[in-house]
């Protein structure tokens, strides 16, 4: 990608987002502290793997898997006049 060098001082780098099409919102690329990090819809750095603490894992105790039926919700539900 050919991008002219901007004149910037070290503290100053920004986020940017470069857009190809303004009409559909077309990103081309993606700047994190003047670094690219995405570019033409695609990931261009790695990102690190993170470790969760002991304490914050297996804190959810159930009896049994959830079902369909355990993530439904019941609403009122009024007869609209025709």
């Amino acid at each position: 990608m050919n991008i002219p060098r901007l004149a910037r001082a070290r503290a100053k780098e920004a986020d940017v987002a470069l857009l190809e099409d303004l009409e559909n919102i077309k990103v081309r690329a993606v700047f994190i502290n003047g670094r690219l990090v995405a570019k033409d819809g695609k990931l261009v750095v790695g990102i690190p793997r993170f470790s969760y603490p002991s304490f914050s894992v297996k804190t959810v105790k159930i009896k049994a898997p959830p079902t369909p039926e355990d993530f439904a919700i019941s609403a009122p539900f009024k007869k609209r006049p025709r």
